[in-house]
């Protein structure tokens, strides 16, 4: 699942944070506030200041089915 928002990140057993198309942090077993200030410290957006998330950073989470970190 790809999301910006960070309570859904939540649920996730490793988020991936991208920014361009970069990998540029991983959280495993996050909150969703870790999750909300991975994405403040990389330049995403958790939606809430009503940009929709639509910087161009954003999480990818792997709900550890055992995919190898695949995206759903």
């Amino acid at each position: 699942m790809v999301t910006h928002d960070p309570a859904a990140a939540a649920y996730a057993d490793r988020v991936l944070l991208l920014t361009d198309g970069r990998l540029v942090d991983e959280l495993h077993h996050p909150t969703a506030r870790q999750v909300a200030e991975a994405l403040a410290r990389t330049g995403g957006s958790d939606g809430s200041d009503g940009s929709g998330g639509s910087s161009g950073s954003g999480s990818s989470v792997d709900q550890g089915s055992g995919t190898g970190g695949a995206e759903r």
